[in-house]
């Protein structure tokens, strides 16, 4: 074979051991010189190729140790004697047979013979012939087939030696490049990386500005509303005051600005929704107290809860239900565009409402209970008189479809969600949008109140949540960003007593957050591996959490340990749940999916 040695074959025809060994080391010793070539600087990559050719090396020593060893042994034995077995001549083979096999008669009749014919000497006859030896050319036919195993074998591993070496040499070569290429990124990395530390101190600087600027707006923010409340009310009673005395002034003026006031109506318009209206309601006390921490609520027996009753009266998936604060009903809104309010005694509709041109996606109830609020697809809000049965008060400021609405504890105000990437709070007095929330980067698809505080919390699809300050986020700046998901947000829901905030994404993932440290989540759980985990809500004493899952699934987790423990699995939904929520005092719990029936739990 070409560009491979052959080790010496011995006088048998065969490789000894010692041979091919030796062979092999005289490769590696070849090898070594090749090796070289490599880098001082990064030996201690290849101290695990050393320390395989200094165990190969001992090996070939201690198999040349043994072979001269054995040679030695053979030196000093004495010699021993041989028997060489010749092969019969034929009447001999004949005798030997006939006599072994008891052949008496036919033995004498032979010999007698043998020797008459002896006697006669016929020169044509020839009785010294030898009778084959079968077995001496079997036994040679095999030493030659053995011989020619071996050399067989030793053509395939001489073949296999040069292809390793091969191998070898290819990734030895490939090992260096990339050893090279290495070498070159490092390189660039610490120059990079020295390039980009100039650039600190200014970016602490720019940080350290843009910090003060934000503080500095909230103040300036605040001082504005204050200034404008005070100048409405003296506009108000200017205007009270001064009616009658300046009439002819006033029609005076507006003729002379007939014109410009035509042209200006659209801007004007515009401006209303944004200045402030006397009938604004006004903002709730900052330290209004939390009833729910002062008188705590029995936790209810979640892991003994079982299904009590189903309910059907939409014709597609109920994708959002609201329970009455002080009687036995249930609302749910449907993608069939109407919602319906459920009595639970009897299971009965008793009130539905029609208006909305596209799904409904949420529905709240006012806490005084004689008010319904839903958002739906059709990019409107609209608020419901559930006494009168006649819809009050229409939203229209979303350009995109609305995911919910949510009253805040007094009744005042609704926040709502959207598609277009904002959440928006409105006054229900003034019957305008207060405040847009405009921080998020894609849809937002929840808001709601912090109960008994002036915050608002959203998610949104950019995988973040953001937490509002409703006094000072006039223009939307959000105070609190919460990371942490790899996946777009479904929801987020925060106990009665306003200690922790739970959020839901697509990947089935729940986080749990303190509301005194946001930084980081003190929870995480895979409630529905593989689906979406969707709508989520806490029992009223804030110590267990039900998810609505995609899988068909509420599943209960407890809340007390930040390893969300789960309590309870139910599964009596043929399509995925798409919202759940506890009633007020914790008696029961109702979930509504996309199998168009919402289901009681006691």
């Amino acid at each position: 074979m070409s560009g491979v040695k052959l080790p010496d074959i011995n006088k048998n025809g065969v490789i000894t051991r010692a041979d091919l060994k030796a062979q092999i080391s005289q490769d590696d010793d070849e090898d070594e010189q090749f090796e070289e070539v490599s880098d001082a600087d990064e030996d201690e990559e290849f101290k695990s190729d050393e320390e395989g050719d200094f165990e190969l090396e001992k090996l070939i020593q201690r198999s040349k140790k043994e072979d001269e060893e054995e040679k030695i042994s053979i030196k000093k034995s004495s010699p021993r004697p041989t028997l060489n077995k010749n092969p019969e001549v034929i009447d001999d083979f004949i005798l030997n047979f006939l006599k072994a096999k008891g052949l008496n008669r036919s033995l004498d009749v032979f010999q007698e013979e043998l020797y008459e014919h002896k006697q006669l000497k016929n020169k044509g006859d020839d009785f010294n012939m030898v009778v084959p030896d079968v077995y001496h050319q079997i036994r040679f036919l095999e030493d030659q087939k053995t011989y020619l195993e071996t050399q067989l074998n030793k053509e395939d591993a001489v073949g296999t030696l040069q292809k390793m070496r091969d191998e070898k040499e290819f990734h030895k070569r490939s090992h260096m490049r990339l050893k090279q290429e290495l070498k070159e990124v490092h390189k660039a990395l610490k120059q990079y990386k020295k390039h980009t530390e100039k650039y600190d101190p200014v970016l602490n600087e720019l940080r350290r500005k843009l910090e003060k600027a934000i503080k500095d707006k909230a103040l300036v923010e605040l001082s504005r509303t204050k200034l404008e409340a005070k100048m409405n009310a003296m506009n108000l009673q200017n205007t009270n005051n001064g009616s009658t005395t300046n009439t002819d002034k006033d029609s005076t003026i507006n003729k002379t600005k007939k014109t410009s006031t035509m042209n200006t109506d659209a801007s004007t318009a515009t401006r209303k929704k944004t200045d402030s209206d006397p009938r604004d309601s006004r903002l709730p006390p900052d330290n209004r107290p939390n009833p729910n921490r002062t008188n705590p609520i029995q936790p209810p027996s979640v892991d003994a809860m079982t299904v009590s009753d189903h309910y059907e009266g939409h014709t597609m998936a109920i994708s959002s239900i609201a329970i009455h604060p002080s009687s036995p009903i249930v609302a749910t809104a449907s993608d069939d565009m109407t919602w319906k309010m459920y009595s639970l005694k009897d299971g009965k509709i008793f009130l539905s409402g029609e208006g909305h041109n596209d799904w409904i996606g949420g529905i709240d109830f006012h806490p005084q209970g004689a008010h319904l609020c839903t958002s739906s697809g059709d990019g409107t809000a609209k608020l419901w008189d559930l006494i009168n049965a006649k819809c009050v008060l229409t939203f229209t400021d979303h350009t995109h479809a609305v995911w919910s609405c949510i009253f805040n504890e007094t009744g005042d105000f609704v926040v709502t969600s959207s598609l277009d990437q904002t959440a928006r709070l409105w006054d229900l007095n003034s019957d305008r949008c207060r405040t847009t929330f405009r921080a998020h980067k894609d849809s937002v698809n929840h808001a709601m109140f912090v109960p008994y505080t002036n915050n608002v919390i959203t998610c949104s699809a950019d995988k973040t949540a953001q937490l509002w300050d409703i006094r000072l986020d006039a223009n939307g700046n959000s105070t609190q960003t919460l990371f942490g998901h790899e996946n777009a947000l479904n929801h987020v829901a925060i106990d009665p007593q306003s200690e922790k905030i739970a959020t839901s994404d697509y990947d089935g993932k729940v986080f749990l957050w303190d509301m005194r440290r946001l930084e980081v989540p003190i929870g995480k759980i895979n409630a529905s591996e593989g689906h979406s985990a969707q709508k989520m809500c806490f029992d009223p004493s804030g110590k267990f959490l039900a998810v609505a899952c995609e899988d068909n699934a509420v599943r209960i987790f407890s809340t007390t340990s930040a390893n969300l423990t789960k309590v309870n699995d139910l599964n009596h939904h043929k399509d995925g749940v798409l919202d759940v929520k506890f009633d007020p005092d914790g008696k029961y719990m109702v979930s509504c999916g996309s199998d168009c029936v919402f289901v009681l739990y006691q």
